[in-house]
């Protein structure tokens, strides 16, 4: 867990607020930025592949639930895909309809080009998406992991919103050419910060799962303990009470 929060601490804010940064200082962009709500959105559950982790999992599960619902016609405004055993086992049977690939036995410790190639992977999973809701367990300490749900621009709707950036622009290189690679930062960091704040949470969670199995096993070896010395104690005592009335009878 030390190693895991050790990472977090230092790479979660690696390349995070960049191009947000960049788009929100662009007066012209943010004249022509459309507040009409999105048509479709791709939620992207992460999660972890294993249990004993307490709720780390189950919390993503029920976040994204409650965001679908259980309307059947509601449901044509999501896509859905998942990053873990944990999140494709608890989803798969509300929403089979929804879930067709998903991503399992992610290599550990994380690093950014894992989470850059699942970034990529998983924002071109739903080409008529317009927008991603990435849904995971943040690391606030090491006892409370809320979930945290970020939006994020889909691959058609960043082109859209690059194409009118102007402040930054130059000659070289043009829009064209640098807009993959914005993109690809923009993506990368968010799902790498995920990642390890994800993976922290787990192992957290997973430290104060076992220490509560501990404790209550130790508890329960108490009682056990207890519970046979006082049958072991009446046991002797039933014997010394029959050595001594058989004694008093031979008198």
């Amino acid at each position: 867990m030390k190693q895991d929060v050790l990472r977090l601490r230092r790479g979660q804010f690696f390349g995070l607020n960049v191009v947000p940064t960049i788009l929100q200082n662009d007066g012209y962009l943010q004249r022509k930025q459309s507040d009409a709500p999105p048509q479709k959105t791709l939620i992207v559950a992460l999660t972890g592949d294993k249990g004993l982790c307490g709720s780390v999992n189950s919390q993503v599960v029920k976040q994204v639930k409650e965001i679908i619902g259980t309307d059947m016609t509601n449901r044509s405004k999501y896509s859905l895909f998942t990053i873990g055993e944990k999140g494709s086992a608890g989803l798969v049977r509300s929403y089979p309809d929804l879930i067709s690939k998903a991503i399992t036995e992610v290599q550990r410790p994380m690093n950014y080009w894992t989470a850059s190639s699942i970034a990529n992977y998983a924002m071109n999973f739903d080409p008529t998406a317009d927008s991603v809701l990435l849904v995971y367990s943040s690391f606030k300490n090491s006892m409370s992991f809320p979930v945290a749900t970020v939006r994020m621009l889909s691959p058609s709707q960043f082109n859209l919103v690059y194409k009118n950036m102007v402040k930054y622009e130059a000659e070289e290189p043009d829009k064209n050419y640098s807009m993959p690679y914005y993109f690809e930062l923009y993506t990368s960091s968010v799902f790498y910060n995920a990642f390890i704040n994800a993976i922290a949470a787990e192992q957290a969670s997973k430290m104060n799962a076992m220490e509560g199995a501990t404790k209550n096993a130790g508890e329960m070896l108490d009682k056990l303990t207890l519970t046979y010395n006082k049958a072991r104690q009446a046991k002797i005592t039933m014997e010394l009470v029959e050595i001594v009335s058989g004694a008093s009878a031979l008198e």
